[in-house]
């Protein structure tokens, strides 16, 4: 019997190791307290009146693969953050409820973060890949700020004829696709500050104008482009203006306009930052073309 013993000790040991190990690999992989129950979250949510983070994922999405390896693993996220968030963790291809959101919220980018306050309602949303740093930072920041989408949201119900809240809301809107949401408050801002006093009222044409491009209305478009020239002939807005201008008659095969929009750009915008580019554009439409002056 005592021959045996080193090995029923070793045997012993042997085990013990195995469960501190197991226990410690559980530990890791547990990680972030993520769950499948959206609505179990959100009623979770009002009873400890804590956000809810909603992540959005698809099985080929590289950037999540990342993001789940090195965010939501990282100390600052896992560690810093797990316990003040409800984590929510859905695909948006295969788990019903992640489809639901996905054709509600109109994602197309991956991979989506909802910020959600207790109530349930989107704060603002993070979209492709985050570090752990700009992760935390821009939760909290959402969960604070006034410019956050939730809170511009409220501002413009206050206070409709802000011209900085309906902007700024209105390419929160654009960012998440909801171009007749986008247009509406750039027309908010067009509107109520037709003297451009808010120096926004120009660049809100322009946004417009890109805005209804992307609806596949480019020809009315091209009338908030013309309007934009007409009332603001300074504003800087117009240089972009102009590229958005060939793009639209390129793709609908009119070349002179579409080339003609170039050189007005690189005639009256000399100093652009976007000049390279520009030429380079110009040079595939036309490439025996040189700048011009093009008449109003």
């Amino acid at each position: 019997m005592k021959a045996h013993a080193p090995t029923t000790l070793l045997l012993r040991i042997l085990i013990l190791l195995s469960i501190t190990s197991l226990s410690v690999c559980i530990g890791t992989v547990e990680g972030i307290p993520w769950t499948p129950d959206y609505e179990g979250a959100l009623r979770k949510a009002q009873q400890t009146r804590r956000p809810v983070l909603t992540y959005l994922y698809t099985d080929s999405c590289n950037y999540c693969k990342k993001m789940e390896a090195t965010t939501f693993k990282d100390p600052l996220v896992r560690e810093e953050m797990r316990e003040g968030y409800l984590w929510v963790k859905l695909n948006a291809e295969t788990d019903p409820t992640g489809v639901q959101l996905r054709e509600k919220f109109q994602i197309s980018n991956y991979p989506t973060i909802f910020v959600m306050d207790h109530d349930g309602f989107e704060v603002d949303r993070l979209t492709g890949y985050v570090d752990a740093q700009n992760f935390k930072a821009k939760v909290e920041e959402y969960l604070a700020s006034p410019n956050s989408f939730k809170k511009l949201q409220e501002t413009v119900e206050s206070n409709p004829h802000s011209s900085t809240a309906n902007f700024e809301l209105a390419h929160k809107y654009l960012t998440r696709n909801s171009l007749l949401e986008a247009a509406k408050h750039f027309v908010n801002v067009i509107v109520y500050d037709p003297e451009n006093k808010s120096e926004m009222t120009d660049t809100s044409y322009y946004w417009l104008a890109f805005t209804l491009a992307s609806g596949s209305q480019p020809e009315e478009a091209l009338k908030q482009l013309k309007t934009l020239a007409t009332k603001f002939p300074r504003s800087a807005a117009r240089a972009d203006g102009y590229i958005l201008e060939s793009q639209i008659h390129t793709f609908a095969d009119r070349l002179d306009p579409a080339v003609s929009a170039l050189q007005a750009f690189l005639t009256e915008f000399p100093e652009n930052e976007k000049r390279p580019w520009v030429e380079l554009m110009l040079q595939e439409l036309a490439p025996n073309s040189t700048p011009m002056v093009r008449s109003h």
